[in-house]
């Protein structure tokens, strides 16, 4: 994609601005906290969150990317997908995962991580999440201006927000800049433009 290049388009790009708090909660069992995702006004991207696995390599891990200054590319988009040995054991038995493998995935037992070249970041796991979330929002057809917050949630938790997000439209808006300059940084610096609905 990089290769192709971007081209210039004619219309101003647009965005769903987060006016008010959205939350929705996930499952709880008795020993454990809760799913959680939220959307929260910001200006700017931001995506921050936390994952917690009953697993001593994974344990918890938490990370917050403000794209304002973190390059995608870099940061997040290069964040394998990650399973424990014996869930692909049972995907394979199965019939699923039949893509899935060392080279684009990383794959842990109980005690460490068997891809041979370890991992791309120190908390490579929540950056995954991170990317699944990216992906998830972007469903909606427009990029976030806001706040997304995980803990512990997945595709399952992402999609009830999206849908929490649109039976509630005081909660948002889509915005367009009037200048394309201001749109191009619209993820940097995003106090005191003119937003045009």
């Amino acid at each position: 994609m990089q290769s192709a290049g971007i081209e210039t388009q004619p219309a101003a790009k647009k965005f769903i601005r987060i006016k008010k708090p959205i939350r929705v909660d996930g499952s709880e069992s008795a020993n454990d906290y809760g799913q959680s995702v939220a959307l929260l006004p910001y200006q700017g991207f931001k995506v921050s969150h936390t994952i917690i696995y009953d697993n001593a390599v994974i344990k918890k891990q938490h990370a917050c990317i403000d794209f304002a200054n973190t390059d995608f590319v870099k940061a997040v988009s290069r964040a394998r997908t990650f399973g424990l040995m014996q869930e692909f054991e049972q995907l394979r038995e199965m019939n699923l995962a039949q893509g899935g493998s060392l080279d684009n995935a990383i794959v842990v037992d109980e005690f460490r991580i068997l891809n041979a070249d370890g991992l791309r970041h120190d908390d490579e796991f929540v950056r995954h999440k991170i990317l699944d979330a990216i992906g998830d929002l972007y469903l909606l057809g427009h990029s976030i201006l806001g706040e997304f917050v995980g803990f512990k949630s997945g595709h399952s938790e992402n999609h009830a927000l999206r849908t929490a997000l649109l039976a509630q439209p005081d909660a948002w808006d889509i915005v367009t800049f009037n200048d394309q300059r201001q749109a191009s940084g619209a993820y940097a610096q995003l106090g005191g433009w003119d937003y045009a609905s």
